[in-house]
């Protein structure tokens, strides 16, 4: 990940309210630090995957029986 996006997402992670992870099996890094920063800062933590990751434990709501794409046509009607 080059440095300056690095620190954007660092940046917007930090300032986040909610932070949504959508079909990530969060495993590699330094992205799958996020979610877990966004926590440390107050947000509230989402996962949507098909599988469980290790981030599980740290989510306010985890979501594995739905295909991404309907649950976000689920979401806008």
């Amino acid at each position: 990940m080059p440095e300056e996006a690095f620190q954007f997402a660092l940046t917007e992670t930090e300032k986040a309210d909610l932070f949504i992870v959508l079909g990530s099996s969060l495993t590699v890094t330094p992205a799958n630090q996020f979610p877990l920063i966004a926590k440390e800062n107050g947000a509230k933590l989402v996962i949507v995957n098909q599988e469980k990751t290790e981030m599980d434990q740290y989510a306010d709501l985890v979501i594995h029986d739905k295909m991404i794409g309907s649950l976000l046509k689920e979401l806008d009607g």
